[in-house]
């Protein structure tokens, strides 16, 4: 039976605002800045729109370390700039998750309806995942936690079993996930479908060969489709685009 991967953040889910509201609060409780993100009004918010366009690189909560350090110090947000300073802060990347994941706890224990509205999942994502789920043909393979993904889906009526996730606590990258989902389903290379929007998750199994798509509708950017097309990926610019009978 086929099975197809899908990753979280930026295909089944855009996250970006709680993300932003998390980062945000962990960065102040972190630093002992008494400032809490308001929920209101994100879209007018200079900060916000800069973490908009650096939120394609990020793998994993605390890697918004570095977009924090690099608004303070006013570093130019490239993605060069960000793979040098994952390098040179692993240690605070590591402590700033745990603020991160706290601050999270925190706004789903306190305001758990307006985290669920933070986390907008694509409607016609949605659709088929319902499709997928219910063929039992669905799995997910992310950087997020796993209980997150868990409670998002539960609102939007889809019961995932833990089984069926790999989260960031679980594995190094998207091709030791599907490794894992090889020998825990018992399935062939040939009938593994996955599916992301950062292009870099994609190389390394699209080298082993399996089946692999790009998709544009999250957070992928020019820069990723253009990696995509020389490396011969195949890239979804609307979900309806594949057939998944």
């Amino acid at each position: 039976m086929k099975k197809f991967v899908f990753d979280f953040d930026g295909v089944i889910c855009d996250s970006t605002p709680e993300c932003y509201v998390t980062s945000n609060n962990a960065w102040n409780t972190m630093h002992k800045i008494k400032k809490t993100t308001s929920f209101k009004n994100l879209n007018d918010n200079l900060i916000y729109n800069k973490f908009l366009k650096f939120r394609p690189y990020v793998k994993g909560g605390g890697e918004y370390y570095i977009f924090y350090y690099m608004e303070k110090n006013k570093i130019k947000k490239t993605y060069d700039n960000y793979k040098r300073y994952k390098n040179k802060f692993s240690n605070e990347i590591n402590n700033y998750s745990k603020f991160f994941y706290t601050e999270r706890a925190k706004l789903k224990k306190n305001n758990l309806n307006t985290w669920l509205k933070l986390n907008y999942v694509f409607p016609d994502v949605l659709k088929i995942l319902k499709y997928l789920h219910s063929n039992n043909q669905l799995l997910i393979s992310t950087m997020k936690d796993k209980q997150s993904i868990i409670q998002i889906l539960k609102n939007k009526n889809i019961k995932m079993s833990k089984k069926l996730i790999l989260d960031q606590f679980e594995i190094k990258n998207k091709l030791e996930s599907l490794k894992i989902f090889m020998n825990r389903f018992n399935i062939e290379k040939k009938d593994i479908y996955f599916f992301d929007d950062n292009v870099n998750h994609i190389l390394e199994p699209k080298k082993h060969g399996f089946s692999v798509y790009l998709t544009t509708w999250g957070y992928s950017t020019k820069e990723f489709m253009q990696i995509a097309k020389k490396n011969k990926i195949n890239v979804l610019k609307n979900i309806k685009m594949f057939n998944f009978d």
